[in-house]
């Protein structure tokens, strides 16, 4: 099942590495479309290692787009802007390109502002799954995984931001490096295939959860899991991949996530 894809590198020779890897996910057939932009090429090794594992047991994951935020950002605001401009020549044929510009762009703004990373935001799983309209169709083209600049331009910053947060019981243990980020949102894509967050399993060992104080939480999965069942989900799933001592409710989580796969699969 080979991907018609296409790559996007840069042309600075420091980040040649990088594509390589973006080529190789391609060239395999795992991702319609790489482009590592200006992440360190070790954690791009991370995400084709994360990526390619994942998708061995996972076929199912449709990724349209694995790589840089910014660069998807910057390829979804081109999109929008062909869209546009090719809309506003059809609605005013004798105005120019350049007077019409101005209002294309900001329309392209308008529809990015969901998309801008803030400084706290390390990675996005985007997931349209009926896309409505015209625009949406054309996002979701990049549907898949994201790793903000900020935080994957240095593997050894993002590496030390992760270990403060698994000290802190803010993520799951084991979960200290950048290859784990990318687990936790490769577990946003299994749930949304699987319809995890509605599987009255899931529901009942989120609610459990819940009932837990924040320290409690922290001992059992993470803290930051507790933010919603999305992220509970997420966070069993990156456990479970990079804790070699997986406890007891990741190890559940994911076992579920692999029954509900394997449910969708039997039943389709």
């Amino acid at each position: 099942n080979v991907k018609t894809a296409s790559v996007v590198g840069s042309s600075q020779a420091i980040f040649a590495h990088n594509n390589q890897v973006a080529a190789a996910l391609v060239d395999h057939g795992l991702v319609y479309q790489a482009d590592f932009g200006k992440l360190d090429n070790w954690t791009a090794q991370d995400i084709y290692k994360s990526v390619s594992e994942t998708l061995k047991m996972f076929p199912g994951i449709d990724l349209h787009f694995v790589g840089s935020l910014q660069s998807r950002n910057q390829r979804i605001a081109k999109r929008l802007e062909e869209m546009y401009l090719e809309a506003y020549r059809q609605h005013y044929p004798m105005a120019s390109d350049d007077d019409l510009m101005p209002f294309v762009r900001q329309q392209v703004s308008e529809d990015m502002k969901g998309f801008d990373p803030s400084e706290q935001t390390i990675a996005q799983s985007l997931f349209i799954e009926n896309p409505q309209t015209h625009g949406e169709n054309l996002i979701a083209e990049f549907n898949g995984i994201s790793i903000n600049e900020r935080y994957g331009g240095d593997y050894n910053y993002f590496t030390d931001i992760r270990k403060r947060d698994v000290k802190a019981k803010w993520k799951p243990v084991g979960c200290d490096s950048p290859r784990a980020t990318v687990d936790h949102e490769l577990g946003h894509q299994i749930a949304r295939i699987t319809n995890a967050h509605n599987d009255v399993t899931i529901q009942e060992m989120y609610y459990e959860f819940k009932r837990l104080n924040n320290a409690q939480q922290g001992e059992v999965l993470s803290g930051y899991a507790g933010k919603s069942i999305h992220e509970f989900i997420a966070e069993g799933w990156s456990e479970y991949r990079n804790n070699p001592n997986c406890r007891t409710l990741a190890k559940n989580i994911a076992t579920r996530l692999f029954d509900l796969y394997n449910q969708s699969n039997l039943s389709s």
